[in-house]
């Protein structure tokens, strides 16, 4: 059962085990150095499909890194979160970078459609890092009413102002739990703000 949001609505909102989808003791920033799929090494220069995968029974994510060929020659893996591509970098101090803007943005916009409490949250805090590294701009928010959650507004940069806002659900989390799950992003992708 999804809790509801304080004052009613039935609306899905964030939960206390949500704060754990980034637990330090997993180690899933970094690019590993082979395929998950095919054991092929993963070399500088090298394209990469990275995802992060929610174990069975656990609430953290882990991340696992495919070759481009190991991932479409594969079923896909039982609960996966979210997936983003990349380029394996040449050197060891550029290796600590998990994702790079573009693929943030992409993998925010892969998230949109969802109705996963979980999924939601990663999505309004991945808005939030992305204001902050200023490739999305805040256009305001609206309130929750009745069945309809609140969201949070917001537009690319260099969008065209006619094109509409995109709309963030807000999971109507306190500041200090936005605060610890942005940390635990960031931990978690290796993203720098």
């Amino acid at each position: 059962m999804v809790p509801e949001c304080p004052g009613g609505g039935g609306q899905p909102r964030y939960t206390p085990c949500m704060s754990r989808m980034a637990s330090p003791q997993y180690e899933t920033g970094r690019i590993a150095e082979r395929c998950a799929a095919t054991g092929e090494a993963l070399k500088p220069g090298d394209p990469f499909v990275a995802a992060l995968i929610q174990v069975k029974g656990e609430e953290s994510l882990i991340r696992r890194d495919f070759t481009p060929k190991g991932w479409a020659g594969q079923p896909k893996p039982a609960g996966l979160f979210a997936t983003w591509s990349g380029v394996v970098p040449a050197s060891e101090k550029s290796k600590g970078t998990a994702i790079d803007t573009a693929s943030l943005l992409g993998l925010f916009e892969q998230l949109a459609e969802t109705d996963d409490p979980k999924r939601q949250a990663f999505r309004y805090v991945l808005a939030l890092i992305l204001m902050r590294k200023r490739v999305l701009m805040p256009m305001g928010s609206r309130e929750a009413n009745g069945d309809k959650p609140g969201a949070l507004l917001v537009r690319p940069r260099g969008s065209q102002p006619e094109e509409p806002p995109i709309e963030v659900i807000d999971p109507a989390m306190d500041e200090a739990t936005v605060g610890e799950i942005t940390d635990q992003l960031r931990t978690l992708l290796r993203i720098e703000a």
